[in-house]
């Protein structure tokens, strides 16, 4: 599931606060329109909406990018939280997410375990980075059950 949350923001150029949509997490199998926003680095960004200032720039806050298909997801850690110890209260110390028992045999029996691994980045751009790696390895990588022979690789 997508989370959407309205936060205020005040606009740097014309000190005007705006009620502004943000993105806590985006599900790229129930809302795919949320991927190009991601990937064209627009996910986030505030817009000035007040007349004769165009100010716009992205707000830093912490996004989970899940793809249900590709059975990943990428955990984009704000700066603010990343000092902020309360952050951490759901991370095991490996940096996996904490969750409860009965939830996680139910991930495992649909799939879903990985949602408990993400892959942490530091920047958004490092997120899209990410995400094109795992588009490429799902269109080019090899089935586990089919690795290249040693042999035949001429090693």
């Amino acid at each position: 599931m997508s989370m959407l949350q309205t936060v205020e923001v005040t606009c740097p150029q014309c000190a005007v606060t705006q009620k502004v949509n943000l993105w806590a997490s985006v599900n790229v199998k129930v809302d795919p329109h949320l991927k190009d926003e991601v990937l064209e680095q627009r996910l986030n960004v505030f817009t000035c909406g007040e007349d004769g200032c165009d100010y716009r720039c992205p707000v830093d806050i912490s996004v989970l990018y899940n793809d249900m298909d590709g059975k990943f997801c990428v955990q984009y850690v704000a700066k603010d939280d990343m000092k902020n110890p309360g952050y951490y209260r759901h991370l095991s110390k490996q940096g996996a997410v904490m969750i409860p028992q009965m939830a996680l045999k139910m991930a495992e029996k649909t799939g879903g375990d990985y949602i408990a691994r993400p892959h942490h980045v530091f920047s958004m751009k490092e997120m899209v980075l990410y995400i094109l790696f795992r588009q490429f390895c799902d269109a080019y990588g090899q089935d586990v059950d089919q690795a290249p022979d040693d042999e035949a690789d001429g090693a």
